[in-house]
């Protein structure tokens, strides 16, 4: 048995800021990098995050109802040797204790590893659990409750042979595996997303399962008995690369949420796999800046929808009414990762970045420093500066459903870890998450009007301070490529000579106010 010893560190310090009720935003940053991937509630008004800090140690951390920092930690290994520690997923539980999963690096084999870390409501380790695959990086993404009150895990297996496969594990309630398997599909690279507890005792795991050239496959649903063997399983696509992302469950099957290089479609599936209704909507630009993206899904309790997408550099979130009707969708600075409704309708945003508050230079940015963004809207989507209209439209989408080969090898060995603590401290807060760039905190922020917009070539910025103003372009990793003055009141800038993409055309006048514009070259 091989033992790891993590370390547990008191990273944030608590930094309280004045909000406005209803709707507020934060920025939160630390030396170097800190992410937030998954977000839960407690039943008073307070949160828990959890993610990493450089990209090394685990974060686990807990707000008030503001987003004002109560305390955070962060997990790292009692190692001489390079031991990373990532948390992908955080699950509240009934006594008040609090499940994450996510991976650590291992020297000894020089892979990852799968990591479950149980901890009581101050972030002290109640029990820690490291699973192993020989010759295999394990990494966990998801996890759910059991119908006996234990714990679903679902991940992926890398190894040098495929570049990913299915894998789940099933523990009780204090972390001993009861059985563990390998998802082989037809398909070489399969990735994990999300799994759920189902009604009978098993659970369904959603994920992409597509070949090596990404143009045949799509997004995969393996529906699991108790035991662990395959009940089902299918794949679903449009025509496109569709990947699966999450889903929620209904009384008569599943509403599954899916993306596309067409947008994001929501489709309802029967308990034997198969749609019996979908739709998709277009986020107007959603797939303009690239990368990968990320979507969540959660059911409200009058059947309305939230769909929440992010890319590299930007979000979207929706509402749907029960019959998917759009009520209103926005725009979000900064890559979203997850989503919850914390009041009647009142949404709770994380994200990571980089992202760019008010204080912040662009000159200054540190492209790889990740900063964690925290946006609380009202039950109409709005909040402190922080969300735009998003110009959206439903539209009809046809997804075809295929059997998905699936071999079941039983693979892997838990193992128990040893958790220590000590303390450290550092966090500097800022008030908003919009700003792609920055100026001083107290000097006005403006939109610019830009077109065309997209744009082949040459693009005309409207001189709103009607003065003379410094003009800067940056690409969408911060280089500047334009910097002048100019005293016109339309400004044009020549792409002409630059790759397809995202930009960014700032001007700044002479008492310091700056005006921003995100500039689509196509």
């Amino acid at each position: 048995m091989h033992k790891i010893a993590l370390t547990l560190y008191l990273v944030f310090s608590s930094v309280l800021l004045i909000a406005q009720s209803g709707n507020y935003n934060r920025l939160m940053t630390t030396a170097g990098s800190a992410s937030v991937a998954s977000i839960v509630k407690d039943d008073s008004t307070n949160y828990y995050l959890c993610g990493d800090i450089n990209y090394q140690a685990g974060l686990f951390m807990k707000t008030d109802s503001l987003s004002n920092i109560i305390w955070s930690k962060k997990y790292d290994i009692g190692s001489m040797f390079s031991t990373e520690i990532k948390f992908r997923h955080l699950l509240a539980l009934a006594d008040s204790s609090y499940l994450l999963c996510g991976s650590v690096f291992n020297p000894s084999t020089n892979r990852e590893d799968g990591l479950v870390v149980k901890v009581n409501q101050y972030g002290d380790t109640i029990w820690s659990r490291r699973t192993e695959i020989p010759n295999s990086s394990l990494i966990f993404n998801s996890v759910s409750i059991s119908k006996e009150h234990g714990f679903y895990l679902y991940g992926n297996v890398i190894t040098i042979a495929i570049p990913s496969q299915h894998f789940a594990l099933k523990m009780d309630s204090i972390g001993n595996a009861i059985w563990s398997n390998i998802y082989s599909t037809n398909f070489q690279t399969n990735t994990a997303r999300c799994i759920y507890a189902t009604p009978d005792s098993g659970a369904i795991l959603v994920g992409t399962s597509i070949n090596s050239l990404g143009n045949l496959g799509g997004a995969s649903l393996i529906k699991l008995e108790k035991t662990g063997q395959v009940e089902w399983s299918n794949y679903y696509s449009n025509g496109t690369f569709e990947t699966g992302e999450d889903l929620a469950l209904l009384s008569d099957g599943y509403l599954c949420l899916f993306n596309s290089l067409f947008g994001t479609t929501l489709a309802k599936i029967d308990q034997s796999g198969f749609i019996t209704k979908d739709t998709s909507i277009d986020h107007f630009s959603n797939n303009q800046t690239g990368g990968e993206k990320t979507s969540r899904l959660i059911l409200l309790a009058d059947s309305s929808v939230v769909l929440l997408t992010g890319t590299d550099m930007e979000g979207n979130i929706s509402m749907l009414d029960p019959s998917w009707n759009l009520i209103w969708s926005r725009y979000v600075r900064m890559r979203c990762y997850d989503v919850l409704e914390s009041n009647e309708k009142e949404l709770h945003i994380i994200g990571g970045g980089p992202l760019f508050g008010v204080s912040q230079p662009i000159p200054d940015i540190h492209y790889l420093d990740q900063e964690i963004g925290i946006v609380h809207t009202d039950s109409l989507g709005t909040t402190v500066n922080c969300l735009f209209n998003k110009n959206a439209f439903m539209f009809s989408d046809s997804i075809s459903t295929s059997a998905l080969s699936t071999t079941v090898v039983p693979s892997g060995q838990t193992n128990s870890v040893v958790v220590l603590s000590s303390m450290i401290g550092g966090l500097s807060t800022n008030n908003c998450v919009t700003v792609y760039g920055g100026i001083g905190e107290h000097n006005s922020i403006h939109t610019l009007k830009v077109s065309p917009n997209p744009t082949s070539g040459s693009f005309v910025i409207e001189n709103i301070f009607s003065e003379k103003v410094s003009v800067a372009l940056y690409t969408i990793l911060f280089d500047k490529i334009v910097s002048t003055e100019s005293s016109e009141e339309n400004i044009k800038i020549d792409l002409s000579n630059y790759p397809a993409g995202i930009y960014l055309a700032q001007l700044i006048s002479s008492n310091g106010k700056s005006g921003f514009s995100k500039v689509i070259k196509e």
